[in-house]
Order: structure tokens, then C-alpha cells, then sequence
């Protein structure tokens, strides 16, 4: 009876089976329009739906700092499409479920309700979000998903049991940036991968000359993979002679992080391993000396050996008061002065935007014939920049689009997620000290690069909240001090979390 019963079932899913595969196969074999891509769309939705339900939260994590593209245009990165999943499933199952609640930090939420509000003000005000012929609807689709993925973060914590594996998955996602240099090296035959990995990572090998090949991808891929190491091992576990490997690997790690020829990834990891060292409280100890050492001893070699090292490499070591070849010191030199033209251009433009921002939308016509200007040498290299809104600048990228406004919201999103991430430092649980010390560490860090070397603030936004929302998932909510009496591992959690807002991580406790 049994085997009938499963014979029934398995003829039932055949007959399902075959008629929705020949649909699939009819839309697939004609042009794909909006209506035919909707209905893929609705049919993969449905398939995935059981894996999605359970696993969401967690898709959402490993995709945050994956170089994994959606496979239909534009193309936005994976998390933004989980990012939406995520909160829509964690917000109906709060509706449903009278025992779910969402975690919910209104220190951190209300400077992000803010700094939304000022962007679609703003917006109305300066030329809408884009279409036709009017671009920048693409940069505020990556700040506002910037939001909505610290809410879907946020919208559950992280089960204890796993804290420590998404902390290596969240982290150790960026590693795949890898892949899009594996991709171009192996040829056309593998050109349908970039379908769903980020192509603009091998941009820079393929508009290289045959002086200087720049691997993009696996430069950023080994800084990640440095950062892993932060995270896994801090500074003293990385000290740690008697597990020599883990110092050997990071060095290769951090090796191979050279070839991007990017300065940026050489200054980020200096300025992480800083701060790390300093709130693991090695400043004062005898690690001072160690660090110093080592650095003393590293920058001797590349003294020595710098200018017989590839141009890529020697490139990224341009930052270094060392001497290098000609060509990398001077393709370095060309981006630094072409980088203070347009400072030089926009910052006396401050006061103009000062109350009401420019906002991200431009006109399509003058970014083209201000391209062509400039392609037969009637306008300065860096004036499609000034058009498109790309200022090579954290700060201007903010005021100049959004004004005072802006700057007041993102400030205060910055204080108040600095404040969770040091408290989930301080007082979090010693289990995943470690993880809390690089959160914190790179969140300063790289708040510093934006401030001071570097930024774009549709695009490093997300960097800022996925770390807050991270932490957030991850502890549980925001950690305080516990009292002398409470003897219990677990960190507790302050009034400013507000577990009673239900969250979908009933289901895993």
C-alpha cells in the first residue's frame, strides 16, 4: 500500500512537472520581454519559497559582501534582493505569529527614517528619482536598499549556536571577489559566469596596458580574507607562534592583496590592524614593540626589493615614502592630482547645497556630450565626474547631494551606531569578542577612509549599516553592563533593543 501510495505521488509530480517545464522552455525560446522575465521571475520565486522561508535571514547574511550579482538587469548586488525578501517574510510573519517579535534599536532606527526622508525630499525637490532622460535613480536605489537591509538584519538575532559561523559568512563572503579574475583568465568560455559575479571588478584588466595588469578582484578577495583573519584571531592570535600558520597565511593574504594595485586597500587594512590592535588594549603592552618591529622589518624589504616588484604591487606601495618605477609613481600621481582638481572644483560650491542639495539626478545628454568633450580633448578628464556626482569624496558625495540635512542625519547614524557597536565590544559575550573587536574596529576605520581619503556615500552606506545590523543580529539586540549579581555568560540587553517588537528568531529558540 505504501508503494502505491508513493507511485501516486511521484506520477501527481510528473504530471506537474512536464507541463510547467514546457512553459518555462516556451518563454525561454522567445525574446525575453518584461512580461515573460515577470513570470520566471514569479515560477523561481515559488520553487525557492520553502528555502527562503527557513533560511532568509541567513541568505542575507552570507550575501552582504558577496561580489554575486541578480541575474536579470540592472543587475543589483544579491543583497539587495534578499535585503527585500528578508524584511517582507520577517514582517508578515510578525503580522501572522503573535509569539514572533522584531528586534528594533531606536537610537539607530530614527537617524535612518531621517536620512530617508531627507533623500526623497530632496529628491522631489531637485528632478525626481530618474527615467527617460534624467539619470541617478541607480544611486538612490543603493541608499535607500542600504536601509532596508540594516532592518532585515535586524529582524531577527543571530541563534548562539551559529553566531561564530555567519560572523566567518558574513566576513568571508567578500573572499569571491576572487572569481571575476578567474573568470576573465580562463577565457570566453566561462564569460556567462559574469551573468551572476560582479564584471566591473575585471574593468581594470581589461582597459590595462601591457605594462600593468591590475587584478581588481583578487585584490579585494585577499584584504577580505585578511579581515577574516582580524576576526577569527585578533592581533594575539595572530602572535601566536606556536600556531606560526596562521601569521604565514595572513602575509600570503595580504601578498596577494597587492596585485589590485589599489593604495586604498593597503591604507584600509593599515588603519583596521590600528584599530584592532588598540581595542584589544595592546597599545601599552610588550605587542607594541612586536608591531613595530615587524613593520620596521617589512618596510626594509620593500625598500630593498620594491622596484622589482610587479607594477601592480608596486602601485599599491605608492602610498609608502619609497622608491618605485616611473610608471606605477606616476599613474598613482595622475589619479591624486586629478582627484584634487575636483575637489578643488566642488568644494567652493559648499554653500549652494548648503540648505538644499543637489541630489543624485543628472541629465543623461549632458553626461554624453560632455563624454564625447572629453574623448577628443575639449573638456577636462574629471568634468563627466562633476556631472555624474562621483567626487572621490566621502563628505562632498554627501553635502553636496543632500546638504546640511544629510549631514546632520548620517552623523547621527554614525554616533548612534558607534555607540551599539562599542557596547556590544564592551559588554558583549566573551564567546565572540573577537568578532565585536573587528566590527568595531573596521567600522571606525573605515568611517575614517570615507571622512578623510575616500568615499562614495550611495555605495559605502551599506558598509555602515551592515556592520551596526550585524552586531545587532549577532548579540541579540544591544548589550549593557551586568549587574554583580547576574553570573550568566550571555550578555543582556539594554532598553534601547526592544525585543517586545517580536522577531521571527522564535523560530529558531
Amino acid at each position: 500500500m505504501t508503494d502505491g501510495i508513493a507511485w501516486r505521488r511521484g506520477l501527481i509530480a510528473f504530471g506537474l512537472s512536464v507541463p510547467l517545464a514546457l512553459g518555462v522552455g516556451y518563454l525561454l525560446a522567445l525574446p525575453l520581454d518584461i512580461a515573460s522575465l515577470a513570470m520566471l521571475g514569479s515560477l523561481a520565486l515559488l520553487i525557492a519559497s520553502p528555502i527562503l522561508l527557513r533560511w532568509h535571514h541567513a541568505l542575507l547574511i552570507i550575501a552582504w559582501n558577496a561580489a554575486v550579482v541578480f541575474p536579470l538587469s540592472p543587475q543589483p548586488r544579491i543583497w539587495v534582493v534578499f535585503a527585500g525578501i528578508s524584511l517582507g517574510i520577517s514582517l508578515l510573519n510578525y503580522i501572522l505569529n503573535k509569539k514572533a517579535y522584531l528586534l528594533f534599536t531606536p537610537s539607530v532606527a530614527w537617524p535612518l527614517f531621517l536620512l530617508v526622508t531627507v533623500m526623497v525630499i530632496t529628491a522631489r525637490l531637485t528632478g525626481g528619482f530618474g527615467g527617460g532622460d534624467v539619470w541617478g535613480q541607480k544611486r538612490y536605489f543603493s541608499a535607500f536598499s542600504a536601509v532596508v537591509g540594516y532592518f532585515a538584519l535586524t529582524a531577527q538575532p543571530i541563534p548562539r549556536p551559529r553566531r561564530m559561523l555567519f560572523s566567518v559568512l558574513f566576513v568571508g563572503a567578500a573572499i569571491s571577489n576572487v572569481i571575476p579574475d578567474l573568470v576573465f583568465l580562463a577565457g570566453p568560455a566561462f564569460y556567462f559566469l559574469f551573468s551572476i559575479f560582479q564584471v566591473d571588478l575585471v574593468a581594470t584588466q581589461v582597459l590595462s596596458g601591457s605594462d600593468m595588469v591590475r587584478y581588481t578582484g583578487l585584490g579585494f578577495g585577499a584584504q577580505a580574507a585578511c579581515f577574516l583573519f582580524f576576526m577569527s584571531y585578533g592581533i594575539r592570535g595572530l602572535c601566536d607562534l606556536t600556531k606560526w600558520w596562521r601569521l604565514l597565511l595572513f602575509v600570503l593574504c595580504l601578498g596577494f592583496s597587492l596585485f589590485g594595485g589599489y593604495r586604498s586597500i593597503v591604507v584600509m587594512i593599515t588603519l583596521v590592524s590600528l584599530a584592532v590592535f588598540i581595542y584589544e588594549g595592546l597599545l601599552k603592552t610588550r605587542y607594541t614593540f612586536i608591531f613595530l618591529l615587524a613593520g620596521g622589518f617589512v618596510l626594509t624589504l620593500m625598500v630593498s626589493f620594491a622596484d622589482q616588484m610587479p607594477l601592480s604591487v608596486q602601485r599599491s606601495l605608492s602610498v609608502l615614502p619609497i622608491q618605485l618605477d616611473a610608471t606605477a609613481e606616476r599613474d598613482a600621481a595622475g589619479t591624486t592630482d586629478w582627484r584634487l582638481q575636483i575637489w578643488k572644483v566642488m568644494i567652493p560650491q559648499i554653500p549652494r547645497y548648503l540648505w538644499l542639495g543637489k541630489g543624485f539626478a543628472y541629465s543623461a545628454t549632458d553626461s554624453y556630450l560632455t563624454t564625447e568633450a572629453t574623448m577628443r580633448g575639449l573638456a577636462s578628464s574629471y568634468e563627466e565626474i562633476l556631472i555624474s556626482g562621483n567626487y572621490h569624496s566621502g563628505p562632498l558625495t554627501l553635502i553636496i547631494p543632500f546638504g546640511i540635512f544629510g549631514v546632520v542625519a548620517f552623523s547621527w547614524f554614525c554616533v548612534s551606531g558607534f555607540r551599539v557597536l562599542y557596547r556590544n565590544y564592551r559588554f558583549g559575550d566573551p564567546e565572540i569578542k573577537n568578532v565585536n573587536t573587528f566590527l568595531i574596529s573596521y567600522f571606525s576605520a573605515h568611517l575614517l577612509f570615507f571622512l578623510s581619503v575616500y568615499g562614495q556615500f550611495d555605495q559605502d552606506l551599506y558598509v555602515f549599516t551592515g556592520l551596526v545590523g550585524f552586531s545587532i543580529a549577532l548579540n541579540g539586540g544591544v548589550a549593557k553592563p551586568k549587574p554583580v549579581s547576574d553570573v550568566s555568560v550571555g550578555s543582556r540587553l539594554e532598553k534601547d533593543s526592544l525585543p517586545a517588537i517580536r522577531s521571527v528568531a522564535s523560530i529558531d529558540s
